[in-house]
């Protein structure tokens, strides 16, 4: 069994569970918006709030895809020099 076969299930496998805990969080967040708390301001900015939700939306998935762009080509730089 070659080095990309049997990493290629387990980087499926972590996009997946990449995927639910990101749905997970989202359900979460959702239902902290919508109870009557009182947050630190603080939250009010790290959170966007200021901005439409739908430029909040794009800005995070950017911020995130970039993110698992970047570990991914530099996880083919690592496991590339290996062999």
């Amino acid at each position: 069994m070659s080095l990309s076969s049997r990493t290629a299930r387990w980087f499926a496998l972590l996009i997946a569970g990449i995927a639910l805990l990101s749905v997970g969080e989202a359900y979460f967040m959702y239902a902290l918006s919508i109870t009557p708390v009182r947050y630190p301001y603080w939250l009010y900015y790290l959170t966007l709030e200021f901005l439409p939700r739908v430029v909040r939306a794009g800005v995070f998935l950017v911020a995130g895809l970039s993110l698992v762009v970047l570990a991914l080509l530099r996880l083919t730089r690592a496991t590339a020099s290996r062999r």
